[in-house]
């Protein structure tokens, strides 16, 4: 592979094709990368570039400057680890000072040397699903030590904070895959793609700056701010998780919102319990690696939108006063999925019978599929109203399933002949029946009626009923 003698790249192989392209259509690439997100349909290949350019890492319409903004990030990086990593070791010569003196200037040391314990910590048990030993490779649990901490020593207020940790493992894992898919890919160093794309050498400087910009979104669920009311302090992620249990499930399913709510006592279903984790990581727990990448390019995607972005096929968003597209924010993506994932549970919940059990259902709450649970959620962001033939779905199924054996109601559904709740994927490596057979065979694998088989993860596919702009 080598760049052709006007500057413009050649390839020899189909690997990596989706960069050259993207190369060749620049003046198209927001709009190209947003519709790939909007479909969960984003190449490893295209994700890093995609990412840094959604989360404003380099301005996405300047690709002139790009090469500017990523040789000084890159040189400003190395700037700070260097600081961290000396203020580290002059840290760990400190002792910390008596409870009753004056706190010198070395405790900022020490608070230092506390956030490098924690993420050693952290990462040391960093599995996320899917991904195996991935992480407890020497070489990454470096890299993602140096990039938290730095980012730590820049960010004293709220520093380090347990869980930051998942946040950058599915970035570190994007970079890399992008890497593998375009190591074959020759662009000219004039090229403004050449600047975004993943460079071996610079994988932890790139990945800093990437997670920079996610950690500015997030941070209010890690913090606590004050709230301006005699002294109060607001914590947004628990006021999230009281809205989307109080204030959307009533507007989506007033059934299921009288449900939870009619717990009392000690028996009261807190939301922060089953769905802090989720808000605060984005659903990086609830779904398999490979998943969260895909329902995360969704995210980036608009979670800082402008208007000269003009995205193609990106369909279903809701409106402002002026009829004007209002694309959802990063904090309406996570409370649109996180309703999404309540209501998927509703047939379990509404049988529940005490607050404890409810608690139990959405702490096991399933992973649906990513397509499926991005265009059902931006449904839910332009108008919640448009969840009802889901809901009904989900009603439906729960009815025949009283009357007839569940492999019967799973059958049927998987024919067309009922609408039913979103069924499991079969995973890629089943025998590919014809149509009929296939079916029987999802039925009964779902069900644990195949023991050839493993029995599949949790998932759901895009095609449900309600999955109608296919």
């Amino acid at each position: 592979m080598a760049a052709s003698s006007d500057g413009g790249p050649t390839s020899s192989t189909e690997e990596g094709r989706e960069l050259i392209d993207l190369s060749e259509r620049l003046e198209s690439a927001m709009p190209t990368l947003m519709s790939f997100a909007g479909r969960c349909a984003m190449p490893d290949a295209l994700r890093a570039t995609a990412w840094k350019l959604f989360l404003r890492v380099v301005p996405p319409h300047k690709p002139d400057s790009w090469s500017k903004y990523v040789a000084a990030q890159r040189k400003e990086y190395e700037v700070m680890r260097e600081a961290a990593m000396n203020q580290l070791d002059e840290a760990l010569q400190q002792a910390l000072p008596e409870a009753d003196e004056e706190p010198p200037p070395e405790c900022m040391l020490a608070a230092l040397e506390d956030a490098a314990d924690q993420i050693r910590g952290d990462l040391e048990r960093c599995y996320p699903e899917g991904a195996g030993n991935y992480f407890l490779e020497a070489k990454r649990q470096k890299l993602m030590f140096d990039v938290l901490l730095v980012w730590s020593n820049q960010h004293p207020r709220p520093s380090y904070r347990q869980g930051m940790h998942e946040l950058l493992a599915p970035l570190v894992w994007a970079m890399d895959k992008s890497f593998e898919a375009t190591k074959a890919v020759a662009l000219d160093e004039r090229d403004p793609v050449s600047a975004v794309r993943v460079h071996p050498t610079y994988l932890e400087h790139d990945v800093y700056w990437m997670f920079d910009a996610l950690a500015d979104i997030m941070l209010p669920l890690y913090d606590v701010v004050p709230d301006g009311r005699q002294g109060e302090n607001k914590n947004e992620v628990v006021e999230m998780c009281r809205r989307v249990q109080a204030d959307w499930l009533r507007k989506v399913d007033p059934e299921l919102h009288a449900q939870l709510a009619g717990f009392r006592g000690n028996d009261l279903v807190l939301p922060q319990i089953y769905m802090l984790s989720w808000l605060r990581l984005a659903f990086a727990r609830q779904f398999v690696l490979t998943d969260v990448v895909k329902l995360w390019d969704a995210f980036f995607a608009t979670c800082k939108v402008a208007s000269d972005d003009s995205p193609i096929d990106y369909v279903l968003v809701a409106h402002d006063d002026d009829d004007n597209p209002r694309y959802p924010s990063m904090f309406d993506w996570l409370e649109a999925v996180a309703t999404l994932l309540v209501v998927l549970e509703r047939e379990k919940l509404l049988r529940a019978t005490t607050g404890t059990a409810c608690l139990r259902v959405l702490l096991r709450a399933v992973a649906p599929e990513p397509l499926f649970i991005t265009r059902h959620a931006r449904r839910l962001h332009a108008d919640p109203a448009t969840l009802q033939p889901l809901i009904a779905s989900l009603r439906q199924h729960a009815h025949f399933a009283h009357i007839l054996p569940l492999w019967v109601v799973s059958l049927l559904g998987s024919l067309g002949v009922l609408a039913t709740a979103p069924r499991p994927s079969v995973p890629a490596a089943e025998p590919a029946f014809h149509s009929f057979s296939a079916a029987i065979f999802r039925s009964l694998l779902s069900m644990g009626y195949y023991a050839g088989a493993t029995r599949p993860s949790s998932s759901v596919t895009a095609d449900s009923p309600d999955a109608t702009d296919r």
